[in-house]
């Protein structure tokens, strides 16, 4: 991909197309027992380069990433269909593959410290107990949902944790702004259906060579009022908690891709609590060209620093210092410890006069 000027002082033709396919890395890392060392062997650099190199170059170069592309884009080749916007969508496939493809090999290495071994679950089993457990009370507030509503209704749930709900109603940007909601796509591995009857089911049984999990609910069910469930060893990743005066349990939070975005929702849900057991201040005088945001503002902030006597536990240590200085102003931290950039965040903890507590419990482990 050089400069044109350079390639017609060479003689040299231009590369109308590229076609590559990258090595199957996660493919490689999904097998039982698989190494390090067959991990590393299968991490494709010269072919994304490639691709990322053609699809920079777009404007004039056919990119190909994706087998299913191939008849379609020969098809617009021999009817000279060609333009900008198809051009421009496989590029974008490219960076989209190529980025799902750094992101899976971060994810298998994610967390491998050179003091701890790298650890894998896998199950020969049918079913997962946890995805069980997800599909189950999925199952539960979809049918209270159609009972309340009388609407169709789906949701997802991930690692037993509401990941999304809907109803079938549009759901309008402004309402989704009100309700703090958010669109998004959601793609699941099993599939719950009402009955053996259910088309749409057994096509999805077909899938994944036999292998995709319909289970069939007994709608008329009735769970009792009173539910008790025994569980070992059944927790959530990256599960913090916000708790005031040891007493009153003030923010929550899971399942977000890094423990800092947890953190984050946890402790802006601690502080939303707190900001609405202000009283009203009106002896606080403002100038009078002082907007009224700014005003709010500035008695928010007022309000925030009032809030001590905060605990903050964890499932596993805190691996950067990002995650104390979201909480400089919370002063109480239990955490288990182990990592090591341990002494990073331990002077973080020191500069911000945080007291931490070694739990010696680490509840998180892939």
């Amino acid at each position: 991909m050089a400069r044109k000027l350079t390639l017609e002082k060479q003689d040299y033709d231009l590369i109308q197309v590229v076609v590559c396919n990258l090595y199957l890395f996660v493919n490689t890392t999904l097998k039982l027992n698989v190494t390090v060392k067959d991990a590393i062997e299968n991490i494709d650099i010269g072919r994304v380069t490639l691709l990322c190199t053609a699809a920079k170059n777009h404007f004039r170069v056919i990119v190909i990433c994706d087998p299913t592309n191939y008849e379609r884009v020969i098809n617009k080749m021999d009817t000279a269909a060609d333009n900008n916007t198809s051009l421009q969508t496989l590029a974008l496939k490219v960076f989209t593959h190529t980025a799902e493809y750094d992101n899976a090999i971060s994810d298998f290495f994610h967390n491998m410290n050179p003091h701890q071994k790298s650890a894998q679950i896998f199950t020969i089993l049918k079913k997962i107990f946890y995805q069980l457990c997800d599909a189950l009370n999925g199952y539960q507030l979809v049918k209270e949902l159609k009972s309340a509503l009388n609407l169709p209704a789906a949701t997802s749930f991930k690692h037993v944790s509401l990941a999304g709900a809907a109803v079938s109603v549009p759901l309008y940007n402004i309402q989704a702004k009100l309700c703090q909601g958010s669109f998004r796509w959601h793609y699941c591995t099993w599939l719950l259906a009402r009955g053996s009857s259910n088309i749409e089911g057994k096509k999805k049984k077909k899938k994944k060579g036999g292998l995709y999990c319909v289970l069939q609910i007994d709608s008329s069910y009735i769970l009792s009022p009173i539910e008790r469930k025994t569980l070992y060893s059944l927790v959530m990743k990256h599960s913090v908690c916000y708790a005031k005066d040891g007493q009153q349990v003030v923010g929550t939070g899971t399942e977000q891709q890094f423990r800092i975005h947890c953190i984050r929702l946890t402790g802006d849900k601690a502080d939303n609590w707190w900001l609405c057991q202000y009283p009203k201040i009106v002896g606080i005088k403002f100038k009078k060209n002082v907007k009224q945001a700014e005003i709010s503002n500035a008695i928010d902030n007022y309000w925030i620093q009032k809030l001590d006597n905060v605990a903050l536990s964890s499932d596993a240590f805190f691996p950067f210092r990002d995650n104390v200085d979201r909480n400089s102003v919370k002063f109480i931290v239990a955490s288990p410890t182990g990592f090591t950039n341990d002494a990073t965040v331990i002077d973080a903890y020191n500069k911000h006069g945080i007291a931490l507590a070694h739990t010696g419990l680490l509840f998180f482990h892939h």
